[in-house]
């Protein structure tokens, strides 16, 4: 499985690794793959093959009554829509809250 998704994926920011000493097993060493997260979220945000699924407006969602409201994804929840709101009366760098989907809303 790993070869296949390694095959067929695309290529993200390469990982990382560090021998890591944890203090309920000093005298076993682990070993700790990773990716930057800055990296990761460049790489995602400027790679046209992911550009369809990505939503930064925040929206509310309801169910079929109008009233009950559910929540779904990052976008739908109150914290979205506040730090959109805070970032444009404080004019704070937050650009990825704020860029708008080129492919129209959905």
């Amino acid at each position: 499985m790993y070869e296949r998704i390694e095959k067929f994926m695309p290529r993200g920011p390469a990982w990382k690794t560090e021998l890591i000493i944890l203090d309920d097993a000093p005298n076993e060493p682990q070993t700790l793959h990773y990716r930057d997260v800055v990296e990761c979220a460049e790489y995602l945000l400027a790679n046209p093959t992911f550009s369809e699924g990505m939503l930064f407006e925040p929206m509310r969602l309801f169910e079929a009554d109008g009233i009950t409201r559910f929540y779904h994804e990052m976008n739908t929840g109150e914290v979205w829509n506040e730090l959109q709101v805070r970032s444009l009366h404080l004019n704070i760098y937050s650009r990825p809250i704020l860029t708008s989907n080129p492919h129209g809303s959905r």
